[in-house]
């Protein structure tokens, strides 16, 4: 019988969320191999769908499925057993301000605090859930949202 050696591969995935552009860099054991860039950001999500102060459920719905196409165009988006982080400042700043500190966040973490946002968009009072809400924060966290969902990320590493 013979074994074959497996080599463990360190892959991350590194995610800029940034105003106009969504960035993806892909690097095994600390050496870039790629880039990917998409051309829109949480400040072309935030213009050109969310037109209140606090977005519509429609705006938000269509927003979803703008993000969605974008990211499902691309197949060599899809996880790869790659780790996904970001040093995205406004991805940290609209989770500290939500309690979440650096360190490793899960798919349900995020999922959760989209849904206390959701619930802001379908109109409970902000101030009842305690949320400092801009459309900027709930279009980046729309965005962070997707990316885990749709292309299949279990957690996202904030450095």
């Amino acid at each position: 019988m013979n074994k074959v050696n497996e080599i463990v591969l360190n892959k991350t995935r590194q995610l800029s969320i940034i105003e106009e552009v969504l960035q993806f860099d892909f690097s095994i054991d600390n050496s870039l191999q790629k880039s990917i860039s998409l051309n829109f950001g949480y400040e072309v999500v935030t213009s050109k769908f969310f037109k209140n102060h606090i977005p519509t459920e429609a705006e938000t719905e269509y927003a979803i499925y703008f993000i969605e196409d974008h990211l499902m165009s691309n197949k060599e988006l899809i996880n790869q057993q790659e780790t996904l982080v970001s040093e995205s400042k406004a991805l940290a700043d609209v989770l500290a301000k939500n309690g979440l500190q650096k360190g490793k966040h899960s798919r349900r973490t995020i999922e959760d605090l989209f849904n206390n946002y959701a619930r802001i968009v379908m109109g409970t009072p902000s101030t009842l859930m305690d949320i400092e809400i801009t459309k900027e924060d709930f279009a980046t966290l729309l965005i962070l949202r997707e990316i885990m969902h749709h292309l299949n990320f279990e957690s996202i590493s904030i450095l």
